[in-house]
């Protein structure tokens, strides 16, 4: 019989190595084919070209004027260029970019910097984040209900696809959505702990604990994580984080009946530290950039209001609940249903640790809330950006921990059915049922793979994701609830990896505009081409030199993004590619007259790839500045 503290450095260890897998292991790869990533990585790119902050060479950009209608700080080209600092006024192929703060390109920039660009180094932090996710999630649960939901929390946190693939990429979300956590963590920490001592002050049975309180900062140093996380939320994602981070603490007093944590000085303190953090930045781009203000309502409050960019029904997000949640589907479901009608769920701890937080949840006549914390917090979430007019999958991922909570509450119930009908009736087709996606899973992403063509390490690991696969219907024949657990959550984490690195990422490097990006270096190398900036696509820029030669020559490269009509050929089955048309390209350059245009074969890539070149003649009719 293996002791308590074995037990925990397995667990522990178990869950470092499958984070370490779904989250880090091969982020260096695919390309960067997404414009949300590309606009991430092109601004710090240009920040760790600069130099360090306090020393940086300040970048030539055109000074903005406001666009009304689909709000922009659009480049007035006509006008002097300014000089400005690129790690204090992002800029993104030579305009200014501030629609998001500056937390992710920040940190991007310290290891281009440090090391060199690579889509490595563009997605490194988000991902170790979504690994270190993993223990504040587990200690949360712990804190909350006990050991056995946290470690069924957990595991499925680093099992579920869709957070595995969101944390993976280098975008402003998952900084929101880590720090949303340690918001929780560090809030709910502290309200425990300060009950805590209030009821060993009460009971008179020693000495009261005020008289041996540790110096303040101390004492309130969980106070301090919630205030200096929230200050790194804004910075990641602005306003938007008011809402992801109010939501949890507001359903963790309804649902737990805690009081308030800390005194009114620790707040006073926590919110000077926090405005200390988040507010210098907005205050140095309100005082050197005009109408940012303007851009910033309309990239917040307006999403409520006037900006309907893109703009999806309200029901957008339904149907990707059920995605969101893959391969645990079946299990959240029954967390939806099981938490309004079973309490099974909310074990009481008995340890200590946390007893005193649940004591005023669990007065005479009280009802017990606890159960319903996680689905509050998640419901509530998933409405309010139900009403946001732009909806991205990304947008949820601050709920998404409290899904993981809804599953581990589940699980743990299904734990006990299992134990207690030896895998017979309802519990017994459930855990079935999780094998069997398990195994459809690894043989439908080995399928997948073997059609785009398989390496022999791919082969090899399609061979273990079906082994792995199979491993939990041994555990149930075996009638073993924990190991059916334990394996189902790596035979899962494993086919995740896999289908990303084998499948995903050959499949985004199959449309990547590297090889277009690189013909484009090489014609640059003559003097009578130059390249447009503000007109290059992002995915295509990042592959770009920082430094390329741009300008307003005669002959004028272009990028266009052509995925659209292609999808249009292959509807109307044709494969015909028809000429470009002078009109398209009427207006790109600036003071200047396109007069003809030609399509510039690549011959690293098919006739008909996403990403084409053109060359642009154009007849100057005046000045035209860079």
């Amino acid at each position: 019989m293996y002791s308590r503290a074995v037990r925990r450095a397995f667990r522990f260890l178990l869950l470092l190595v499958l984070g370490s897998a779904v989250f880090v292991l091969f982020i260096n790869g695919p390309d960067i084919v997404a414009s949300h990533e590309a606009r991430v990585a092109q601004p710090a790119r240009q920040m760790a070209a600069s130099g360090w902050p306090w020393a940086a060479k300040p970048a030539d950009v055109a000074p903005v004027v406001l666009r009304q209608g689909n709000v922009r700080l659009a480049p007035d080209w006509s006008a002097e260029p300014i000089h400005v600092n690129p790690w204090l006024v992002p800029v993104l192929n030579g305009q200014i970019r501030l629609q998001k703060p500056p937390l992710p390109y920040w940190c991007e920039a310290v290891f281009f910097r440090l090391f060199h660009f690579s889509e490595f180094g563009a997605r490194v932090v988000p991902a170790l984040m979504g690994m270190l996710a993993t223990f504040f999630l587990f200690d949360l649960a712990r804190k909350l209900f006990c050991g056995t939901v946290a470690w069924c929390t957990a595991l499925a946190w680093v099992s579920t696809y869709g957070i595995a693939e969101m944390y993976r990429k280098g975008m402003a979300d998952p900084y929101l959505a880590f720090f949303t956590l340690v918001c929780v963590w560090a809030w709910v920490a502290e309200a425990m702990k300060n009950e805590k001592l209030k009821m060993k002050n009460a009971s008179g049975t020693e000495q009261p604990i005020a008289t041996r309180r540790p110096p303040f900062f101390i004492f309130h140093f969980l106070l301090f994580i919630f205030y200096v996380s929230f200050a790194f939320a804004l910075l990641a994602k602005g306003p938007p984080a008011l809402v992801s981070i109010i939501i949890p603490l507001a359903a963790y007093h309804l649902c737990f009946r805690s009081p308030f944590p800390a005194s009114f000085k620790a707040h006073l303190v926590g919110l000077l530290v926090m405005l200390i953090i988040a507010a210098p930045w907005p205050l140095y781009v309100w005082k050197n950039v005009p109408h940012v203000l303007e851009l910033w309502r309309y990239e917040s409050v307006g999403e409520l209001i006037d900006n309907d960019e893109n703009a999806r029904a309200w029901w957008f997000y339904l149907p990707q609940l059920f995605y969101l949640s893959m391969p645990w589907t079946i299990m959240w479901v029954v967390a939806c249903i099981a938490a309004f009608t079973d309490g099974s769920a909310t074990e009481t701890r008995t340890d200590g640790q946390a007893q005193s937080s649940h004591s005023a949840s669990t007065r005479e006549g009280a009802p017990d809330l606890r159960r319903f914390f996680p689905m509050i917090w998640w419901l509530a979430i998933v409405a309010f950006f139900s009403f946001v007019h732009l909806k991205k999958n990304q947008y949820l991922l601050p709920a998404i921990a409290a899904e993981s909570l809804m599953v581990g509450q589940a699980l743990f119930a299904l734990l006990g059915w299992l134990r207690e009908l030896d895998f017979r009736g309802r519990a017994g087709a459930m855990a079935i049922a999780q094998a069997v996606i398990g195994v459809i899973f690894a043989a439908m992403s080995g399928w997948l793979i073997l059609r785009v063509g398989a390496s022999p390490p791919a082969k090899i690991a399609i061979v273990i994701a079906i082994i792995l696969a199979l491993l939990p219907i041994a555990m149930i024949l075996r009638r073993a609830p924990n190991g059916w657990l334990i394996t189902q959550a790596i035979a899962y984490t494993c086919s995740i990896v896999v289908f990303m690195h084998f499948y995903l990422a050959p499949l985004d490097d199959a449309r990547s505009a590297r090889p277009v990006a690189a013909e484009m270096i090489r014609l640059c190398h003559d003097p009578d081409y130059t390249i447009l900036p503000y007109r290059v696509p992002e995915e295509a820029s990042v592959y770009l030199p920082i430094n390329l030669r741009y300008g307003f020559g005669h002959k004028v490269l272009a990028i266009v993004d052509d995925a659209h009509n292609i999808q249009k050929r292959a509807t109307a089955k044709t494969t015909a590619i028809p000429e470009p048309s002078l009109d398209v390209f009427q207006g790109w350059v600036p003071d200047a007259r396109v007069i003809a245009v030609r399509r510039v074969p690549v011959a690293a890539v098919a006739p008909d790839y996403r990403w084409k070149l053109y060359e642009l003649t154009v007849e100057r009719r005046g000045y035209a500045l860079e």
